[in-house]
């Protein structure tokens, strides 16, 4: 009896030690495309942009991306591309105005609402996820 004591005991003051509790898990920020899969508007960015300016990306679960620039709600630009998420990065390539563009940007986080990357620059752009009532 005094040794299931000592053992009961044991395991109490074990347990009660943090150092022994197992690690609360981390948000993946490994872009998945089932993860990217929405519209996302940029919330903050380091970059410089013009007053008004609203700019959203929208990844699809087949690898394609639309790029929407707009100042004061009226859409300016609409740029279409694809994309690939790899471990923490997405690469795209992205057909505008001034021809193909390819860049590599690093995925810093990733939850259900918030995407922040860092760019090839350096610059970070924090987006939110935007719901998209369908009619």
């Amino acid at each position: 009896m005094k040794t299931f004591s000592a053992l009961l005991l044991s395991t109490v003051f074990i347990l009660a030690d943090p150092s022994f509790a197992a690690p609360v898990p981390k948000e993946n920020p490994k872009p998945t495309t089932e993860k990217l899969v929405g519209v996302w508007k940029l919330a903050k960015t380091d970059a410089k942009l013009p007053d008004g300016m609203e700019v959203t990306v929208e990844f699809t679960a087949d690898g394609a991306l639309v790029l929407r620039m707009s100042i004061d709600n009226t859409t300016n630009s609409v740029s279409r591309g694809t994309f690939k998420a790899d471990a923490d990065k997405i690469h795209y390539t992205i057909e505008s105005a001034g021809g193909e563009r390819k860049e590599t940007l690093t995925v810093k986080t990733l939850t259900a609402d918030t995407l922040v990357l860092i760019d090839p620059d350096k610059k970070r752009e924090e987006f939110r996820r935007v719901l998209v009532v369908k009619k």
